[in-house]
């Protein structure tokens, strides 16, 4: 569809899917729902906090109970794992602490990450 962006009108782009092999009603479900909007605003809310390659990495720390964040890194492109790890190496994260915001961040159950409570990362 990329390919042929230039000459697709609204009224043909489910002729265009289907001619590729996209399921049509999902992918006309998608067009007429919030989802432009939503993707339309997910751009500027990026371009807001400084965006500029995806995927973007934002390292922080929660600073008080009121959830504001102190930003301590950022990294933008596919960072390597080593070089993300090596990151928070250096903020003086342990990798116990990686798998536990991992999980969490799956939707696994268990407790939420630790809080900065006492100074601790």
């Amino acid at each position: 569809m990329f390919d042929r962006s230039r000459v697709i009108e609204p009224g043909s782009i489910a002729a265009h899917a289907l001619e590729l092999g996209v399921a049509v009603a999902p992918f006309e479900r998608c067009l007429t729902s919030d989802g432009p909007e939503q993707v339309a605003k997910d751009v500027r809310d990026g371009v807001r906090v400084g965006v500029e390659a995806t995927p973007t990495l934002f390292i922080g720390r929660i600073e008080d109970r009121n959830g504001s964040i102190r930003l301590l890194r950022k990294l933008q492109g596919a960072a390597p794992f080593a070089t993300v790890a090596a990151v928070l190496r250096e903020l003086g994260v342990t990798p116990r602490r990686w798998s536990l915001w991992g999980s969490w961040a799956r939707g696994e159950r268990g407790p939420a990450p630790p809080s900065p409570a006492g100074g601790q990362q």
